[in-house]
Order: structure tokens, then sequence, then C-alpha cells
């Protein structure tokens, strides 16, 4: 008897999906929710030589850390977190409450798998970051790395996402926002390229600017050798400059919005790294929460008001009234009462408003030459010259010594 041995299995082809051919108007082809099905494993393979590079992902929460003054014990939302590169990395350096949240299930499922196989603790969830759905005034950092953000048609949506993080920030909190430079992008970016990604796939890319100039439209036409067209794709992103973006923050209620250079990625491919290529890094103080109208505990009537102003006493018009009739005058609040009704009123504490007008008044004296770091950190009321140099740089973003060299290039230059 003989015995035929059975055919090996051919192995199964993915189905080819077809081309759109040339197009004269790529504006007129994008999705206007393009990002829900982009992100899946194709963009890994695409755009993996900048965000599967751990070099760029090294520097860039270096960049988190120093920037937003961070510590281990410090809870940390990583906004459109894609894989978790972020958040994982964080985790490995010892910080002990990281999240990541992302649209993309592909994604945050891939996050999930990378926390479970190197044994890291770190939160994924899925969501839309409009509306994380995270309680108020619980984050100390909130970071959106990697040009996630300007992927809303409408720039409304935009505005959302920045509303949305003011509230969940505490009020000390610190937001880390790394963006394409725009105005770089809008002068400088590739109209039609191609590239080989790995052994068997290559991808054609071609670009235009929106009709109202302020987003930059993409296509991306992903090949196999043998199997052909595999997708044909198109995204756009908002071009924001330094400018208008600080003014979206600044709408936001962002304050100390502060400006720490560019970011450039590195990639072993090193062709064409579209809207990755050149990115302004920036960070900011979070929003003072909006007053809400009511009864505070001590009687008092909450106004509209933002700060002490709006703040009036039950029955203040009686007093003033038996004041000017000679009655003796009322006795002072406590401190502690004083400090609770600061925060209550401008949704930040007494040692955060002391910090503040500390380095305030440092920026003042660091111009003066005669003065070294250690004096001015004595002057201004710090014990150590550490102590003073970690809280300047939290609140302005550098150092006091690059401060006054900066400001006095500035002088200079002016």
């Amino acid at each position: 008897m003989v015995i035929v041995p059975p055919k090996p299995k051919r192995p199964r082809r993915l189905a080819t999906r077809s081309c759109l051919g040339p197009v004269a108007d790529l504006e007129a082809h994008l999705p206007e929710e393009w990002w829900r099905k982009l992100f899946n494993a194709l963009y890994v393979k695409t755009d993996g030589d900048v965000v599967e590079n751990l070099e760029n992902t090294r520097r860039e929460v270096d960049f988190i850390v120093s920037a937003a003054a961070v510590q281990p014990h410090s809870h940390i939302l990583d906004l459109c977190c894609g894989q978790g590169r972020h958040c994982l990395e964080l985790a490995r350096r010892g910080f002990k409450h990281v999240m990541g949240l992302d649209r993309s299930r592909y994604l945050v499922r891939l996050a999930k798998k990378r926390a479970q196989s190197e044994g890291l603790q770190v939160l994924f969830k899925e969501g839309d970051a409009r509306n994380p759905r995270l309680t108020e005034s619980t984050v100390d950092c909130v970071a959106i790395m990697g040009n996630s953000f300007g992927y809303f048609s409408n720039k409304q949506d935009d505005e959302k996402v920045l509303t949305a993080v003011g509230k969940i920030l505490r009020p000390s909190g610190q937001l880390v926002l790394d963006i394409t430079d725009g105005g770089h992008m809008h002068e400088n970016f590739d109209r039609r390229s191609w590239e080989w990604i790995d052994d068997h796939h290559f991808v054609c890319r071609e670009r235009s600017i929106s009709q109202d100039g302020e987003r930059l439209i993409s296509r991306e036409v992903i090949v196999h050798d043998e199997m052909g067209v595999i997708a044909d794709q198109f995204y756009a992103e908002r071009l924001y400059t330094r400018e208008s973006i600080g003014k979206l923050l600044d709408k936001a209620g962002f304050r100390n919005i502060r400006h720490h250079g560019h970011a450039e990625a590195h990639s072993e491919r090193d062709q064409d790294l579209g809207m990755m290529a050149r990115r302004i890094l920036l960070s900011a103080d979070a929003p003072h929460l909006p007053v809400r109208k009511g009864k505070g505990k001590s009687g008092g009537t909450l106004t509209s008001g933002s700060g002490p102003k709006g703040w009036r006493p039950r029955g203040a018009s009686m007093r003033r009234r038996r004041l000017t009739r000679g009655s003796p005058r009322p006795r002072r609040a406590s401190s502690g009462h004083a400090a609770r009704l600061l925060k209550h009123v401008t949704a930040v504490g007494f040692n955060a408003h002391l910090h503040r007008m500390r380095i305030a008044e440092a920026q003042r004296l660091l111009l003066e030459v005669s003065r070294s770091v250690k004096e001015v950190a004595a002057k201004v009321g710090y014990s150590t010259s550490s102590q003073f140099c970690w809280h300047f740089k939290r609140l302005v973003g550098t150092t006091p010594a690059h401060y006054r060299v900066e400001r006095r290039v500035d002088r200079i230059a002016g």
C-alpha cells in the first residue's frame, strides 16, 4: 500500500486593496476621522524607524522628566500614547504611577502585551483625548508626545483636548507637548517620496497643503513586492507654529508657557521622516480652575470673579456700616483659614504661590551681574542653592545659570 503524503498548504495571501491611481485633490479623499483606522500594524511598520527607535524614546522621556520635574511618585499620563513606548520607558526608570491612553485598540493591546512581557506596572486604557473620562485634579503631568496633537479636522476639537487636560491636572501640574514645527513643515515638506521599509514593502507618499492653509494632507500607498498594493490611505495634521500653539494654550488657560527648542528624529533608514523631522518642544503650568458659584464653608458667597475680589462674605455691607459708626474691628482670619480661602478661590495653594513669587523675584535678581546664584537663592528665601535650582527649573524650564546667559544674549541681540 502506497501512502501519498498530503500536499503542503500554500501560504495564505493577504487580500490586496485597490489603488485610486492618480489623485488631483488629496483633500477631497481625506476621511474626516481618518485616525480611527490608520493606527494599526501597518503604522508600526511604516513609521517604525522613528516610533520604534529606542534612542528617540529615551531622549523624549528625558525631556518629559526635565521639563515637568516629575518625581518617582508623580502621577503621569501619556495622552495619545500609541504603543506605549514613553510609558514603558518611564516605568523602566522607576516611575510608579504611569498611565497611557489612546484611541487605537490595536496599539493599546500592543502596549499591554509589551508591559506584561517586561513585567512593568503601567495602566493602559482605550479612550478619546477630548474626553478621557479621568478624575479631575489627579494628575501631576500630562505628556502629549511624538507629534500626537492636531489630528482633528475641526480646530475646536484641539481646544477640547487642552481643556480636558487642564481639568485632570492638579493645580501644580505640568503639560509637556511635542508637535511638528508647522512653519518649517509648511515650507519644506516633500511633495512626493518613496522608500523601502523592509525587504518586501515600500511606501509611496504624496503631500499637499489644505485649502485653508492650516493642514498638511498626506497620502500613503503601501506596496508589497509580490502582492501589490495593500493600503492606500489618507491622513492630515494641523500645522501649528510656536506662536499659534502658544495662543491656543493661553486660550485654554495654561500659564507660564515655555519653549524648549526643537527635536529632530533619528532613523536608521534616514529617508522620509515626514512630520517627525523637526518638532517643537513646549511645557506649561496647569490652568487655574474656574471658581464655581455657590456658598463657601465660611458662609461667604462665591461670585464669578477669579481672585479674592470674587469672594464676598455674607453681611459685608452691614459690617462696613458698623465700622463707620465706631464699632470694634472684626477679628482677623487665621493663617490656616486664609490659606484655605486662597486655594478655594484660585485653585493654587499658598506654597505654590510663594514659590512663584520667589522665582519671579529671582529672575529679576539674576540679571544683576554682581550676585551669584547662591546669593540670589538666599535673597529670595531658599536655604540651599540646590533647592532653589530645582524649583527654578520646574517653573522656568531652565537652570538659573542658563537663564542668566540667555537673558544676556537677548539683551546684546536687542
